[in-house]
This record gives C-alpha cells, sequence and structure tokens, in this order.
C-alpha cells in the first residue's frame, strides 16, 4: 500500500513549480511513481526527490519525461527556470546558502558544547569508578555503616 503523497506549492519556487506540474503530467497519463520511474530507468526514490524540488534534473530527464508523458513543451521552458533556480540555491550569496551556513554553524558550536559536557560526565563517572573502597566518597563508609 502506498503511502499519500507529500504536497508540492508550485509558488514557492521555479524548481517547486517543475516538480509539481511533472507530478501533474504524470498522474493525468496514469503513470504511478513506481511505473513511471521504472519507464525512465531511474530509482523511485530519485523520481520523487524530482518532483519533490529536492534534488536537480537535468535536461535530458527533463525532455525523456516530456516524450514519456506526450507533453511536449509543457516541461522544458519549467525546467530551464527550474535550472537556474537551483543555481541561485547553490550559490554561496544566495539567501537560501547563507541561512544553511548560519543553521550549520549554530549546529556545530551547540554539537562541541554537548561534546564538552559529555567528555565533563565521563571523567566524572570514571573518578567514581577509581575512588577506592571506604574513601568518603563511598555511600557506605560516608553513612558509618
Amino acid at each position: 500500500m502506498s503511502r499519500a503523497p507529500k504536497p508540492i506549492d508550485p509558488t514557492v519556487s521555479p524548481r517547486h513549480r517543475f516538480g509539481f506540474t511533472l507530478r501533474e503530467l504524470r498522474g493525468q497519463a496514469g503513470h504511478s511513481l513506481q511505473g513511471f520511474a521504472c519507464r525512465l530507468g531511474k530509482s523511485v526514490s530519485y523520481l520523487s526527490a524530482v518532483e519533490l524540488a529536492q534534488v536537480r534534473c537535468t535536461r535530458a530527464f527533463a525532455a525523456d519525461c516530456e516524450q514519456l508523458l506526450g507533453a511536449p513543451g509543457q516541461l522544458l521552458p519549467l525546467w530551464v527556470q527550474a535550472d537556474r533556480d537551483w543555481d541561485q540555491v547553490r550559490s554561496p550569496s544566495s539567501p537560501a546558502a547563507v541561512e544553511v551556513v548560519q543553521a550549520l554553524a549554530v549546529a556545530e558550536e551547540r554539537m562541541w558544547a554537548l561534546a564538552a559536557d559529555l567528555a565533563r560526565l565521563r571523567r566524572r563517572v570514571g573518578a567514581r569508578r577509581q575512588q577506592p573502597a571506604g574513601s568518603a566518597a563511598d555511600g557506605a563508609s560516608a553513612r558509618g555503616a
């Protein structure tokens, strides 16, 4: 049993518009995701990622889709716009790229802080394990038992 497809908002970007249109044309032609991926010689995960604007596809891929779907001129113009949009996403100065780099920097800072916390906890546990029996840290002797 297949899952419900994830929604695609074609107004987000040209990449999303391409993916949305590809999915719409595929559905209108009566192809399942699995069946169409097989006809294209691609994996289901790749086709899904293209439709969801998660990966960049080639012009040849878009042309193959157009041909198999019997939809001449409906995907290639959108692919040109989507491909330009991918260039913007990949540009180091694009707002999306800057946002990703900032998020990664914050995540890296947090990771190092957690690593330092873990090291401190390991030292504490190690110090407790190495204390001789009967020392003040031993619960039984500290209670006077």
